[in-house]
């Protein structure tokens, strides 16, 4: 295995140099549409750090697969995905039903990453369980049984093959992709879906106009949102912080302000005495304040009202403050 892991991480290290190259001579504008794809049917992604990842490369080798990328946590994959969407490859991803993250969480990135994406989970379940019927409502392509077998891999190669011969036509790709955002969100703008399907936003507003004539959405008019300062992507994740450390790990309480000695501490289930002083507590508004809704920091036990927010462009990978960000408008649909 680790033969062609090494390969395809060489593969990889030496394609993306070429591409940062290539990308530094374009400016940021260009580089929002370099998304269109190639196929290759010889690649593919693996996410899973089970002995049936062997059995599988074994069986993908002897199919004709040359770059066979192994990722033994779902962080790996999705980062490796994304380095390979951002090169123009769109490749098809296989997952272990039992890999290290929320399942649906990982499906929920890779379409938000591309929605195009196929991905193909293995399973000991059947299609008929509630949780397998979920997995495809989020946007899964296909299932590979448990025990894996060489004709159950065979077939779905060429079942891959086939759904992209199909979809040879841009029209009916660009709808699929369409269907694909809008199934993995309840929610969402006409700028997120032009991105996510790299369409220009007229073309997305006319489709998403016919879903709302046809019941399958409601407009619920025009939003701001942020956007990223460099290339202008709404694909924005927000993250939290400590003010303090930066650390992100801290948790919501409620505290205890006692005024004669000026301890700040996590409010406790009974209220008696101040853990610094020792004293009686005393009477709430004039011995003794309570603060709600504030957060502890777990690593440098700071307080504070609210968190410090950072956000990261999932397009270029800036990462903004918020006093950084732009906004941008956009029509946004409930889907029904």
């Amino acid at each position: 295995m680790k033969k062609y892991q090494d390969r395809g991480e060489t593969v990889l290290n030496k394609e993306l140099d070429m591409e940062t190259k290539m990308v530094e001579s374009r400016d940021n504008l260009q580089i929002q549409y370099l998304h269109d794809y190639t196929y290759s049917k010889n690649e593919i992604i693996i996410i899973d750090d089970t002995p049936i990842a062997i059995t599988l490369q074994k069986y993908l080798v002897k199919l004709g697969f040359q770059n066979i990328y192994i990722c033994k946590t779902s962080m790996e994959g999705i980062d490796v995905f994304t380095k390979l969407v951002k090169m123009g490859k769109l490749l098809p991803v296989i997952i272990n039903d039992n890999v290290d993250k929320n399942m649906k969480e990982v499906i929920s990135e890779l379409l938000d990453i591309d929605s195009g994406v196929n991905i193909i989970v293995e399973t000991a379940n059947d299609k008929s369980e509630p949780i397998i019927k979920e997995l495809f409502n989020l946007g899964v392509f296909s299932l590979i049984n448990k025990p894996i077998r060489f004709n159950d891999v065979e077939e779905l190669v060429k079942t891959l093959e086939s759904e992209h011969e199909a979809n040879k036509d841009d029209s009916i790709d660009i709808q699929r992709k369409i269907q694909l955002a809008i199934k993995n969100s309840k929610r969402i703008s006409v700028k997120h879906v032009s991105e996510l399907v790299n369409k220009d936003m007229p073309y997305i507003n006319e489709q998403l106009k016919d879903l709302e004539i046809h019941g399958k959405m409601i407009s619920l008019g025009t939003i701001n949102e942020i956007s990223c300062n460099q290339c202008n992507s709404v694909r924005i994740n927000q993250m939290a912080k400590c003010p303090q450390c930066k650390a992100i790990e801290f948790r919501q309480q409620n505290l205890v302000e006692h005024y004669k000695c000026g301890e700040v501490y996590p409010k406790p289930v009974e209220l008696d005495k101040c853990p610094k002083c020792n004293k009686k507590l005393g009477r709430l508004g004039t011995d003794y304040g309570e603060l709600d809704n504030f957060y502890v920091c777990t690593k440098c036990n700071d307080k504070f009202p609210e968190p410090e927010y950072e956000f990261e462009c999932r397009n270029c990978e800036n990462k903004l403050e918020k006093h950084q960000v732009n906004w941008v408008k956009s029509v946004n649909y409930k889907i029904v």
